[in-house]
């Protein structure tokens, strides 16, 4: 099912990229990068139960741009009470 979403939209400023601040694998936490004006977020409501994420995840993303390339991300974080952001 599709849902129909207003677009959203972000300027991208090439000399401050946004880049992953970690460089091993675990739980880190990614509050500061939401902040950022070239960061899009996307929340759910808080879960009523615990819920488990296994297997492979995939996004459907339209994009345009009006330049000739751009790279997006996408993660799937938990978002904490005190609002950390973890994987």
């Amino acid at each position: 099912m599709l849902l129909e979403a207003p677009a959203s939209e972000f300027v991208s400023d090439p000399s401050r990229p946004v880049a992953d601040p970690y460089d091993e694998f675990g739980a880190r936490d990614y509050k500061s990068l939401a902040g950022r004006e070239d960061v899009l977020v996307f929340d759910s409501f808080p879960l009523d139960a615990d819920v488990e994420v296994s297997g492979p995840i995939q996004a459907t993303i339209y994009a345009s741009a009006d330049v000739p390339d751009f790279d997006l991300w996408v993660r799937v974080l938990d978002v904490w009470p005190d609002g950390a952001r973890s994987i």
